[in-house]
């Protein structure tokens, strides 16, 4: 209303509208944001009403109220209104009471939702939101009775005495601890964990192993060392351990065996009870056999004896001789250790004049090969032809070695056995002129050094030719 008798002209008239319309606006767009932000808190509370906790009971998960919102239980009492949240339209949990005029109650967790609005303002009066804890009220709704939230409960008791009844509730499903993920009340899980369950312990009535009941009684049977299992042959019935298996068949009356006499070629196969009777049918057989088997032997025996002296004539013999300087400066001839030509063959041993001898001495090294006398000498033929190659090794690298061919004869049957007397070295066959001195050291082009450290290295290679 104005109070002035002025009239008003038409101008301040379209202004004095404007201003009325626009506060109508805001007026309505401030309702629309708190019916907005109203119901998304309403939404908020209510989105998840149930949480998992863990109870330790048999190990068991139960699933019990989230704590935001009101009491969503079924009330025996009838709840007044006023002891209704005003956001959740439901028996508030923790009430708090508005400290404006209308002393209208929250929930906690509601107040709290609506304290995080951009306008928080009481849904009535709209004054500013402030509110305290309702403690008469609280008392007042913990004593409505109410039904229990399980499934099929009958506990009906004040709303205060759920919490407590739920640890104890028969009717609260609860997940089995054992893993398999079944969930079950909790009147039967102590039964479902030791006589249902897939994943209960269990042990093997065999051989008192450990595990579950699913392995114990699957995978496991198949390996179980003390399981019994049926014989494999045809004909036995018996049932033997899986461990005792293998020494049951090397005993069973019908596993097929073969002829003992099979290494000699009998190639018969039968039951093991039936093997007897065959061997006392079959002596002649297997003695035409095993003599046949005795002259094959003798006829490898003979040819695997040729094999190995080849064998052994063809392997060399690697020889050292060391104080080169030392045996060249006194003019002495070097001797090395015997060897055989093959095996029980002739007794060899190489001579090394450093100085030479006859006519390379003093230029020339002069080398040797000697008959010795041998252990097998009686048991020789004294017509004897070796094929000799003595090798003095390049120590520098592998190539450009310096070697000598020659023949090591006995012509005469008549001669003393290995031409030698008792700790004397005998008939000797060789190289007076085998390599000059100047040729030992290392050549000029960095090639050759057969002179190292004081030492010669030989190869030596026999071969027999007559015997």
């Amino acid at each position: 209303m104005f109070c002035s008798t002025t009239p008003l002209r038409s101008s301040e008239l379209r202004k004095i509208l404007a201003w009325g319309l626009g506060c109508a606006r805001r007026r309505r767009k401030e309702e629309k944001t708190y019916i907005v932000e109203k119901h998304l808190s309403r939404i908020m509370i209510k989105s998840s009403i149930f949480r998992v906790v863990n109870e330790g009971f048999f190990g068991a998960q139960v699933y019990t109220p989230e704590r935001t919102g009101g009491y969503e239980y079924v009330f025996v009492d009838k709840v007044h209104r006023d002891d209704y949240c005003v956001v959740c339209q439901l028996p508030a949990r923790d009430p708090q009471q508005s400290k404006c005029d209308c002393a209208i109650v929250y929930c906690k967790s509601c107040y709290d939702q609506q304290k995080l609005a951009l306008h928080a303002a009481c849904t009535t009066c709209r004054q500013s939101l402030d509110a305290f804890p309702d403690r008469k009220t609280a008392r007042k709704i913990n004593e409505y009775k109410i039904k229990c939230i399980s499934a099929n409960c009958p506990w009906v008791n004040e709303l205060h005495l759920l919490h407590e009844h739920l640890v104890i509730c028969g009717y609260v499903v609860v997940t089995c601890a054992n893993g398999c993920k079944e969930r079950v009340i909790r009147d039967k899980i102590f039964s479902h964990q030791t006589k249902e369950c897939l994943l209960r312990k269990h042990t093997c009535e065999h051989c008192r192993a450990i595990g579950t009941y699913l392995d114990i009684t699957g995978s496991h049977l198949n390996q179980c060392p003390d399981f019994a299992i049926p014989c494999s042959n045809r004909g036995c019935e018996l049932k033997i351990k899986r461990k005792d298996m293998t020494s049951h068949r090397s005993v069973c009356p019908a596993e097929i065996i073969g002829c003992p006499y099979a290494g000699t070629g009998c190639t018969f196969k039968s039951e093991r009870d039936k093997m007897a009777q065959h061997k006392a049918t079959s002596c002649e057989y297997h003695l035409d056999l095993a003599m046949k088997q005795l002259v094959k032997q003798s006829e490898n025996q003979v040819e695997l004896m040729k094999t190995i002296k080849t064998l052994e004539q063809e392997k060399p013999h690697w020889i050292t001789m060391t104080n080169y300087k030392d045996f060249k400066e006194r003019k002495k001839e070097w001797y090395s250790e015997e060897f055989y030509t093959h095996l029980y063959g002739y007794n060899l041993c190489l001579r090394v004049d450093a100085n030479g001898h006859d006519e390379g001495e003093g230029k020339y090294v002069s080398v040797y090969l000697c008959v010795v006398e041998g252990l097998y000498d009686d048991s020789l033929k004294w017509l004897m032809q070796c094929e000799s190659a003595v090798t003095l090794l390049n120590q520098l690298r592998d190539g450009d070695h310096h070697t000598g061919n020659f023949i090591l004869s006995v012509e005469h049957m008549n001669e003393p056995k290995s031409c030698a007397l008792v700790g004397e070295r005998g008939r000797r066959r060789g190289y007076h002129r085998f390599i000059a001195h100047h040729q030992l050291d290392q050549s000029r082009l960095g090639r050759s050094q057969y002179l190292k450290d004081d030492k010669l290295c030989f190869k030596i290679q026999v071969k027999v030719l007559i015997h």
